[in-house]
């Protein structure tokens, strides 16, 4: 607990100092009581076992048939995007 409470008092300062944000004692207090119990309760989130993904496999088409993958993505921040596509065919 005393590192947790190191770490709130530092990151608290830093706030203040970089950020110009305060928080009041007692919410840095509030903070250093909750964290263990909230840091015990990430841990057993984290333990529970989940199913392994499907592993997908690509499959060609049948003969005749053209299959046509594509995908995009557009990052808002800098306003670029791109995008791609494939087309394929039973021989593939």
């Amino acid at each position: 607990m005393a590192y947790d409470a190191a770490w709130a008092v530092w990151n608290d300062r830093n706030k203040e100092f970089h950020e110009n944000e305060r928080r009041l004692p007692q919410q840095t207090a509030d903070f250093i009581f909750a964290f263990p119990s909230e840091f015990r309760h990430c841990q057993q989130v984290a333990l529970v076992k989940l199913k392994p993904a499907a592993v997908t496999v690509w499959k060609a088409p049948k003969q005749g048939i053209i299959k046509v993958n594509f995908d995009g993505s557009f990052k808002s921040s800098s306003r670029v995007g791109s995008f791609g596509a494939i087309a394929r065919d039973y021989g593939a």
